[in-house]
């Protein structure tokens, strides 16, 4: 299994995070474009209109989804033809989601609800090869420490959810991991800007236990 981590929103409003292309040979190439956004809201359908409208603007074939504040679980299909899986509490506050454009909805294999703030889908790419999708919103910083490590808790149980050859951890982490402090830091790649808080040292020190890469 190859694991790669870590795409954030970055918790801003209106920004979606540039998207990540997997390609894998394998009878032909193959390319998956995955993203993730802080829609902030997609209780609506408005809102979710107004979400596949500014994705015309950019290559995508899966979409993580923080704050999503829909009521309860479930996955239903757009009018667009595209699927929607969610997670949410009893109340429209937090959740997250996953949103699989249309060309792939015969591929989802598996989705695991783990809680309000992780989600996980698979999706199988030929006989081969499948992908395995986590979009996690981590607490804020006002949070407990307990409420950080049920977190961490929700995305390891996520992470030990079935084989897939690939791994995708993607979200709003409520971090700052910075740029590469150490050459020892091994998960930490050398595309990070600026300092680093504590919540980016606890998020790197999962990082590095799961195996996984910034």
């Amino acid at each position: 299994m190859r694991k790669i981590c870590l795409e954030d929103s970055g918790g801003g409003k209106n920004s979606l995070a540039p998207t990540t292309k997997i390609t894998r040979s394998c009878q032909r190439p193959h390319s998956l474009y995955i993203a993730t956004y802080n829609a902030r809201t997609l209780s609506s359908d408005e809102k979710l209109l107004e979400l596949e409208e500014e994705l015309k603007n950019i290559k995508w074939d899966i979409l993580g989804i923080s704050e999503a504040r829909r009521i309860g679980e479930g996955q239903v299909i757009l009018k667009s033809g595209n699927t929607l899986c969610y997670s949410g509490e009893e109340t429209a506050i937090r959740g997250v989601g996953i949103l699989v454009h249309k060309k792939y909805k015969d591929m989802i294999v598996d989705v695991k609800n783990i809680s309000p703030r992780v989600i996980c889908l698979t999706i199988k790419l030929n006989k081969k090869y499948s992908v395995k999708v986590i979009q996690a919103y981590a607490p804020t910083t006002e949070s407990t420490d307990d409420e950080l490590e049920n977190f961490y808790e929700d995305v390891s149980t996520a992470l030990q959810n079935g084989k897939t050859h690939y791994t995708m951890l993607i979200g709003d982490f409520n971090a700052k991991v910075g740029s590469k402090q150490d050459e020892a830091e091994t998960s930490v790649s050398y595309h990070g800007l600026g300092s680093r808080n504590e919540r980016g040292d606890t998020l790197i020190d999962f990082a590095h236990h799961n195996k996984l890469y910034t």
